[in-house]
């Protein structure tokens, strides 16, 4: 999860909460729920996240962590994992480092050009935004089927 400098913003103009808040409780939900997950807090620094506490516990630990070294962070954290998941905002400064040949699924939160990886090939998926939804993307692309989305009936905004 991306904690660099840029996450301090607000998700958009009408909401309160900041990147980081938002990516760091999907990113730990998503470490939570792993059999072997692990979180990775990154910037131009990056550390390992205790995940065994509450959701928001672990939101009050986060700082800032400076810029952006995504692949950096990868390539210094990357042990043999079956797959990768990157929740930022892509205002990446080290764009176009080799990667692990796993899957890796990009949730960019903000929508900064250009990606800091291709995407729709070779297991490189990048999704613009961030909802509950996302939370079925992963399983979906690796049983190769097809998704659906919410029926807006059960929408209550």
């Amino acid at each position: 999860v991306d904690w660099s400098g840029s996450m301090w913003e607000a998700m958009s103009g009408r909401s309160k909460r900041q990147r980081w808040e938002v990516a760091t409780i999907f990113a730990a939900s998503l470490a939570k729920s792993a059999e072997h997950g692990e979180l990775v807090a990154y910037g131009s620094q990056y550390g390992a996240v205790d995940t065994r506490g509450p959701l928001l516990k672990i939101v009050e630990g986060a700082q800032n962590l400076g810029g952006t070294q995504t692949m950096q962070t990868l390539a210094a954290t990357y042990r043999g994992h079956d797959r990768v998941l990157i929740v930022t905002d892509e205002q990446a400064h080290d764009a176009g480092t080799p990667t692990p040949d796993v899957p890796i699924y990009t949730f960019n939160v903000a929508g900064y050009a250009p990606a800091h990886l291709p995407s729709g090939s070779h297991g490189r998926y990048t999704f613009g935004g961030l909802t509950d939804a996302c939370f079925r993307l992963v399983p979906i692309l690796e049983a190769q089927r097809d998704g659906h989305w919410p029926h807006l009936e059960n929408w209550q905004g």
